[in-house]
């Protein structure tokens, strides 16, 4: 069953979960104005070759955080596929060039970002024409303060960086316990674990996470509590990104809240533990966890009203064996499911996984 796009949907939803159309272009000043001064400011790009901001759904813009970290917000259409969209304002570039996924309009499983280091982002896909969703792309800018540790590869694992200058297999973990990877890799095989984790840097469960694979394709990595990160998927061994995957380490010193479910969620399963959410010193927002539901209902929860951003926020997200998902968080806070599973468009009752959705509360 082919899934309906994402402003349809939308539309079918009850209007008490749909935000109003924001009609002015941005962050509104009294939105800005409210933000703790420790919360950094998104800073509208310039669009260029035909991209234009989807209104109603924030401009495009870019807010660096005090660990160099870049978060990407927005949601942009009207370009063509392989097209410089904005260029980073200066400093925000990323010190390697970075290929990461993107939610697009219609749940394609080839839609991506290109970041360069001289601060191009340009936009591939089938369907980004229509909307390239830029919330939850993140990544550490080349100043970041971050202390990066090469991890030892296993297996046949070996670093593409030499190849596409897209940089070695790395991890940091910041202040708060908030983990940090980059870099690329390939040539190991489907399943087999490329590396492990410090202890340090550990999730507190299971995660599974989809990543860009070669030739535009979307695999997955499954992170194990124990520390082993094994790269699923046809294309892995071609290459597999790193860049922007964050989590909360079992370490940190954030709290996590437990999420309550509704409508017969249920939270934990394949051992990825209960959905919860965590909000750092920056103001953005981490969800972690995994939920199976034997009847599809929406929303699945609601955040905390401290959670909310401004904005309708869509990411992709990770489903049952591989296959493409998107979370929905909207301006009241409710959560909604959608994807391509077995009651296609509306979510993938058997597994969906909230990690690692983030987002800035408030913009």
């Amino acid at each position: 069953m082919k899934a309906v796009s994402l402003r349809r949907l939308a539309r079918r939803l009850p209007a008490v979960l749909v935000a109003a159309p924001v009609l002015a272009i941005g962050l509104p000043a009294a939105v800005a104005a409210a933000l703790p001064a420790h919360y950094p400011t998104p800073v509208d790009v310039t669009l260029q070759n035909g991209w234009t901001n989807l209104s109603g759904y924030g401009s495009a813009a870019v807010a660096v955080d005090g660990n160099g970290i870049a978060h990407l917000s927005g949601v942009i259409d009207n370009g063509s596929s392989d097209s410089v969209a904005f260029a980073l304002p200066s400093g925000d570039a990323p010190a390697s060039d970075i290929y990461i996924n993107i939610q697009g309009e219609n749940f394609a499983d080839d839609d991506y970002l290109i970041i360069g280091t001289s601060g191009d982002v340009a936009v591939v896909g089938s369907d980004v024409n229509e909307a390239a969703w830029l919330y939850g792309v993140s990544f550490p800018v080349a100043g970041s303060p971050l202390s990066f540790s090469d991890v030892t590869l296993k297996n046949s694992w070996t670093s593409e960086n030499s190849v596409y200058g897209t940089g070695d297999p790395a991890v940091a973990v910041d202040s708060e316990g908030i983990v940090h990877l980059r870099g690329s890799m390939a040539d190991g095989a489907s399943g087999s674990v490329a590396f492990v984790l410090p202890t340090a840097d550990r999730p507190p469960a299971d995660i599974y996470v989809n990543t860009y694979t070669n030739g535009g394709s979307t695999g997955y990595l499954y992170i194990e509590k124990n520390g082993d990160v094994l790269p699923i998927g046809s294309d892995v061994s071609g290459f597999t990104n790193l860049a922007g995957i964050t989590f909360r380490s079992g370490q940190s010193i954030l709290a996590a809240t437990k999420l309550k479910l509704v409508n017969g969620w249920v939270g934990g399963a394949y051992s990825t533990g209960d959905p919860t959410v965590t909000r750092d010193q920056y103001g953005f927002v981490h969800l972690a966890g995994g939920l199976t539901n034997p009847s599809d209902g929406s929303p699945v929860t609601v955040l905390p009203k401290a959670d909310w951003p401004t904005h309708q926020v869509c990411e992709t997200i990770y489903n049952v064996n591989g296959s493409i998902g998107t979370i929905c968080i909207y301006s009241n806070g409710d959560v909604s499911l959608n994807g391509t599973g077995s009651s296609a468009p509306y979510t993938d009752d058997e597994f969906s996984s909230f990690s690692p959705v983030t987002f800035e509360a408030g913009v």
